[in-house]
């Protein structure tokens, strides 16, 4: 048991880590993490800008390398991250088309070049960075031909890349490059095992005490939620095997299966139009949690904030409630059926008293496993209630 126990703990780091590796990049593939174009963008010089994306590219790490290696073309460059997000797309596929990303970067240092000599306008620059094919190119350099014929070295990098004799095999050849520790996840990594969970890059500030604060209601009402539904559920389903309630229970039973096939968004809608919108009733509050002051005591809060989080528990509540129900009342008909039970009955004992003694404990251990996969659930489910109540979770 030991063994199997460490072999499992074993396993467990290999897989967090892969897991941090999803949840990496998938942060970056998010837009959140592009640098914002400046302000005043329209009256700054190219300079001015391009020292504006270094400084931030350098204040939000976005100056070092992914991952610990990366794997490119041949024909691309393994430090596509330095350049500026405006043209990164454009230049890449330019050295896509012309199998040369040499030649494309010999373009755009002299293009930067004659920018920063103020030989190139703006506007110039940045469209003959947004070329990314070869007809493209050729579009934008008739375009400001009467510019580029005052430069002759951009002339004959344009020339270069149209007249190309690389290979188109460089597009399907792959290299490796190798980085080291210093790259992007390495960082990120040390932050999070360092405590940094809600490290924001564009605030460089720690954000633990927000989420801190979302979590505590998030769980708070998560957790509540699972008592009074695992409470419910046990009660509803003692009460369903009374002889007098057999009837009663076979309408319970379709209730539940239509309650658990229930979105909770619509049952969050079904909630607040009977009896918070005021077109059928108008018994609860329907956004918010409601104002309090600090020096409030505990039973003032809760009178309070009770009837604000009524129709939000019921939405947490009433899926996991039926599908602990119908669990628990499935486990205790196979414990009734059991020859230990009937044998406890044939001794004397009579029907209620075998069955607490005996079969609900039997009944109730597998439902603590349902517990421990609920929870996640409720958590991940429960983004959609806060949202449509307005909590702050």
């Amino acid at each position: 048991m030991l063994r199997y126990f460490f072999k499992r703990l074993l396993w467990l780091l290999p897989t967090l880590w892969l897991i941090s590796i999803v949840v990496f990049f998938l942060a970056k593939a998010t837009e959140g993490n592009s640098i914002s174009p400046p302000r005043f963008e329209e009256n700054m010089s190219l300079k001015q800008e391009v020292e504006y994306y270094k400084t931030e590219r350098e204040r939000r790490g976005l100056d070092l390398p992914l991952f610990y290696f990366s794997i490119y073309r041949a024909s691309q460059t393994d430090t596509a991250y330095l350049l500026v997000e405006r043209h990164k797309k454009a230049l890449l596929s330019l050295a896509y088309h012309c199998s040369s990303w040499p030649k494309v970067n010999q373009f755009y240092a002299d293009l930067k070049k004659a920018a920063f000599q103020e030989k190139l306008t703006h506007k110039a620059f940045h469209d003959l960075s947004s070329s990314y094919d070869r007809k493209s190119l050729e579009a934008n350099s008739q375009k400001w031909a009467d510019q580029l014929s005052a430069l002759p070295f951009l002339e004959k990098d344009i020339k270069a890349i149209q007249q190309t004799n690389s290979t188109a095999l460089n597009n399907y050849l792959l290299k490796i490059k190798l980085h080291g520790f210093n790259n992007q996840y390495h960082l990120w990594l040390q932050q999070i095992l360092g405590g940094k969970w809600a490290y924001s890059s564009l605030s460089e500030q720690d954000q633990n005490q927000q989420l801190l604060r979302a979590l505590k209601w998030t769980l708070g009402m998560s957790l509540t939620a699972l008592i009074i539904a695992f409470s419910l559920a046990l009660l509803l389903g003692i009460w369903s095997f009374h002889p007098k309630w057999k009837k009663a229970t076979l309408y319970l039973e379709k209730v539940f299966l239509g309650l658990y096939a229930t979105p909770n968004f619509l049952m969050a809608t079904v909630l607040i139009f009977f009896f918070a919108s005021g077109h059928v009733l108008k018994w609860l509050p329907v956004y918010g949690i409601g104002e309090v002051n600090e020096s409030d005591d505990l039973f003032t809060l809760f009178q309070l904030r009770f009837p604000y989080l009524v129709l939000p528990l019921i939405c947490y509540t009433y899926a996991i409630m039926a599908y602990f129900f119908e669990q628990f009342r499935g486990n205790l008909s196979n414990q009734l059926k059991a020859d230990y039970l009937l044998t406890a009955q044939a001794k004397g004992l009579s029907f209620f008293t075998s069955l607490r003694k005996h079969a609900l404990p039997n009944a109730i251990i597998p439902l603590f496993s349902l517990i421990g996969s609920s929870v996640p659930a409720l958590i991940s489910g429960s983004f959609i209630i806060e949202s449509i109540f307005n909590l702050p979770g």
